[in-house]
């Protein structure tokens, strides 16, 4: 890593660290309102499923503005576009890790807390068999293997919201709307060829049959969108903020 991928990770860490660092503060206090508010009655107790998917949003939002930000910044500081794009992924890498982590301890802080919640943790729902099994029963490899699940889910949500806002940034006024149209039309025919077709109903099988087969499909969703948004910001005109 040279000096100015180095300049662009610190950075982006520190920008991304403010953020994710609020937003941790918000889970925290939702967690304890949860855990004194509830009454601890496991007979009479409430399921909290999923709780991976508020960060699961906040690092999408993070994808949607955090890139455009750091090529901003890296272009006012003499920082190569290149430079940026590395540096600004290095410390996304380092940030989701961290989330994933606080997710995981969060669900099972919950849990501990108060009795009266069950947790469900997308992993945990997947592929541990019982959805209902308490989270505190979960042994420390599955919560590991929980934690990289995660890890590679969020990475490939900030991916798909990088290309997401580079795809805009290049757009300009009827093909913004064009854009946005072909984005749901594109969506809802994959969602809908994965439920109604053969190969879409194995390959959801398949995603099922391991996490690491899920795994490898964050990966390779990663890697999709992360090229195609570099393809876009490469030859992009760098604008100041609010010159869309």
């Amino acid at each position: 890593m040279n000096s100015r991928t180095k300049l662009a990770f610190r950075y982006e860490l520190k920008s991304l660290a403010l953020g994710a660092g609020v937003f941790i503060a918000i889970m925290l206090v939702i967690t304890l309102m949860f855990a004194f508010l509830l009454p601890p009655d496991d007979e009479h107790g409430v399921s909290y499923n999923g709780g991976i998917f508020p960060f699961l949003i906040c690092v999408f939002v993070f994808g949607v503005v955090e890139l455009r930000a750091s090529l901003r910044v890296g272009a006012q500081f003499g920082v190569s576009r290149r430079s940026s794009f590395m540096g600004s992924m290095g410390a996304v890498v380092l940030i989701v890790l961290g989330l994933a982590i606080v997710s995981e301890i969060l669900s099972l802080l919950q849990a501990v807390m108060n009795g009266g919640v069950h947790v469900v943790e997308l992993y945990h729902c997947l592929y541990l068999g019982n959805p209902m099994l308490p989270i505190s029963d979960v042994s420390f490899s599955q919560h590991l293997v929980s934690i990289v699940f995660n890890t590679l889910l969020m990475i490939a949500l900030y991916c798909f919201g990088a290309f997401f806002s580079a795809m805009f940034w290049r757009l300009h006024g009827f093909f913004i709307a064009v854009g946005a149209v072909g984005i749901v039309v594109v969506v809802n025919l994959v969602s809908y060829l994965l439920a109604v077709t053969s190969l879409g109903t194995a390959l959801v099988d398949w995603t099922l049959a391991a996490p690491v087969n899920a795994m490898v499909l964050f990966v390779i969703g990663a890697v999709f969108w992360l090229g195609i948004t570099w393809l876009i910001v490469r030859r992009a005109n760098i604008r100041a903020a609010g010159k869309n």
